[in-house]
């Protein structure tokens, strides 16, 4: 795997990138990083190009005093994807957002379907739940009063299995100091950039294969509204649930999740979800 600072227009912004053939460009969740997607690229480097990056405004992307906003994320992911059409010539490209990057993803491909072949959704919905609207605003009002000391130690038990929780607590442990090190102004900026955001309006205009992927136990996207999510689109759709796992598939049970994008990027049937 290799890394690079781009400079995406006005953004400069951290990517990594491992393995050849058809692209796969992530774009990770709230409080996330390129790191989510490291061990997805180095599984699926044999057959497909794997592109990631820390979304401006986050991780090593972050810039003092440059506010975080989805606009942002949309431009850079668009600009990625445009440096993928002129250095991957002929290859397919799709876009997976995970979380908060499914709502990137839909506002990307409302403004540019000419660059995206297709879309994974990974725990999204095009808008928050009450119940995680009121969660999140929540966090936000407490990194403002204490700042990010045990915000990962609260965040974590909901985003996973009990069983990851009861089994892997090192990786939990992990991802919660990790969650912790986000830079608090961008994070409290990213919160409200998530729950106020509304991309309902531009799942019908989908007509792109699209896969829902999504954890049995998942308390963010529960299986329900992803089905119902999956509905709007006019386009071919597969829906998965990984069973025993949560919001983080790609840390929980990266096998299974690795499986599932790569008979999704060949084009193998996948099986639908009964309804």
């Amino acid at each position: 795997m290799t890394w690079n600072m781009l400079e995406l227009g006005p953004e400069k912004v951290y990517v990594e990138q491992s393995g050849q053939g058809q692209v796969l460009v992530c774009a990770h969740g709230l409080g996330g990083g390129a790191w989510f997607f490291g061990g997805l690229g180095k599984k699926l480097e044999a057959g497909f190009r794997t592109v990631s990056m820390d979304l401006p405004g986050t991780g090593r992307s972050w810039i003092p005093n440059s506010p975080f906003s989805l606009r942002r994320c949309a431009d850079a992911l668009i600009q990625i994807l445009l440096l993928e059409k002129a250095i991957s010539p002929g290859k397919t490209i799709c876009v997976l957002g995970h979380s908060m990057g499914s709502i990137i993803a839909l506002q990307v491909f409302a403004e540019r379907p000419d660059l995206i072949d297709s879309l994974i959704f990974v725990g999204g919905l095009p808008r928050v739940t009450a119940t995680v609207y009121e969660r999140l605003s929540g966090r936000a009002e407490r990194i403002r009063n204490q700042g990010m000391n045990g915000i990962g130690t609260q965040a974590a038990p909901p985003l996973f299995s009990k069983s990851f929780l009861a089994e892997s607590p090192e990786a939990v442990a992990m991802f919660a100091r990790l969650l912790e090190a986000n830079e608090p102004q961008s994070y409290i900026e990213g919160i409200h950039a998530l729950i106020s955001a509304d991309a309902t309006e531009l799942v019908a205009d989908v007509t792109c294969p699209s896969l829902f992927l999504s954890g049995t136990e998942d308390q963010y996207a529960t299986p329900e509204n992803i089905r119902k999510f999956s509905a709007l689109v006019k386009g071919n759709t597969r829906m998965r649930l990984i069973e025993d796992c949560g919001h983080m598939p790609f840390l929980e049970r990266p096998d299974s999740f690795a499986k599932e994008i790569s008979k999704f990027l060949d084009g193998a049937p996948i099986r639908d979800i009964p309804t």
